[in-house]
């Protein structure tokens, strides 16, 4: 199997910059520097070394060379014989480059993972820094809606943030209820007003997108406010949600699939904060905080509603007295995007800047030195 992984047409956040590290002959060149990835998906990473031809007048051979995200107390651990990542680490290594594979992954790869190679020279050790950081998550995923003037018809895409895994499967929700699994990433039906659709990747069905209207905001549709929650045994929690209705709600109420409610007899209450419709003048942000790696280009995304129709959309940012309108407007000079994707739904683009880019790979260079 090849060594590239398969990116499945998903937008993947890599700051693709070079960065070296090194002085004097030694240095160490990773590409990507930092990744983005969702649980269960494969990652490479890859690296180009160089070193001397002499230290203290003898020749330099490379004696050993291995990548490393953690050291015990005999220094860094070879990926190859740390436990934790036993049959999901392959390492193939060329004429001065070596690339690490990492499949299967977990929550608890987030880590920075860096390379190695030791000379048959005393002193003769080096690891490039920083290495390359790797962040794991749930599949983020969007729903993203193109219908089409006079018609019931509409095409949905599944969009990630994240690299998914590779060849996934994709499970389709419509109301709520699984409607189908397919490998492709789009989904296409004549919808109904009343329904709401939302996506999963197969074998993450605990971690589905937001559900969303295909036209407008008043399709019947739940949302919860988290997907996962931790707590102590023993202690309370509470698990919330927005809901809305196509037509007049007449009951309401909680349930556990496959649990008998005398489970939580005397142990639940139900506390509604009284919704009453929802065709009042709103904006839903997709995420109240975004963390984004340094280069990388980033979505921000909400859903909005209006009591009465609506004139016009535009983005801004408070205090900098800017303002983007949609739709598919580029301000070149911010390096900004306004996506209308139709069905109460807009996303606001901020692209890479290349030029700084290039200036912080000047800045980022020559500024390492051989370890001991």
């Amino acid at each position: 199997m090849g060594l590239k992984a398969a990116l499945s047409g998903f937008v993947v956040f890599l700051l693709s910059v070079q960065v070296v590290q090194g002085q004097d002959g030694w240095a160490v060149t990773y590409t990507p520097t930092e990744i983005c990835a969702s649980r269960g998906s494969t990652v490479d990473m890859r690296c180009t070394y160089k070193y001397p031809s002499r230290m203290n007048y003898h020749y330099i051979i490379i004696e050993r060379t291995f990548w490393f995200a953690r050291q015990d107390g005999n220094g860094p651990v070879d990926l190859k014989t740390d436990p934790q990542y036993s049959g999901r680490v392959d390492v193939q290594c060329g004429d001065n480059d070596c690339t690490l594979r990492i499949t299967d992954l977990r929550e608890s790869d987030s880590a920075e993972y860096k390379f190695r190679f030791i000379t048959n020279q005393p002193g003769g050790r080096y690891s490039g820094l920083p290495g390359v950081t790797l962040s794991v998550t749930d599949p983020d995923l969007q729903v993203q809606v193109r219908t089409y003037s006079y018609s019931t018809w509409a095409e949905l895409t599944c969009h990630s943030s994240c690299r998914l895994p590779a060849r996934p499967s994709f499970v389709w929700y419509k109301n709520g209820e699984k409607i189908e699994t397919q490998t492709s990433s789009s989904y296409s039906e004549h919808f109904g007003y009343a329904d709401s659709y939302s996506c999963a990747v197969a074998g993450h069905e605990d971690s589905p997108s937001p559900p969303v209207c295909v036209r407008g905001q008043s399709c019947n549709k739940v949302t919860y406010a988290h997907r996962r929650i931790c707590a102590f045994k023993g202690s309370s929690v509470d698990i919330s949600c927005t809901y809305n209705s196509y037509e007049t709600i007449r009951s309401k109420y909680w349930f556990s699939p496959g649990r008998s409610p005398l489970q939580y007899s005397d142990r639940v209450q139900v506390l509604d904060e009284g919704v009453r419709g929802q065709s009042c003048n709103k904006v839903t942000y997709a995420h109240r905080r975004i963390c984004a790696f340094k280069g990388s280009s980033v979505d921000i995304s909400c859903t909005y509603n209006s009591y009465e129709s609506i004139r016009s959309t535009f983005w801004f940012s408070p205090g900098r007295s800017l303002q983007w309108q949609s739709p598919s407007q580029v301000d070149s000079q911010h390096r900004v995007q306004v996506l209308d994707e139709g069905g109460g739904r807009s996303t606001l683009r901020i692209n890479v800047q290349v030029q700084e880019s290039k200036q912080r790979q000047i800045q980022e260079q020559n500024s390492g030195q051989p370890q001991g």
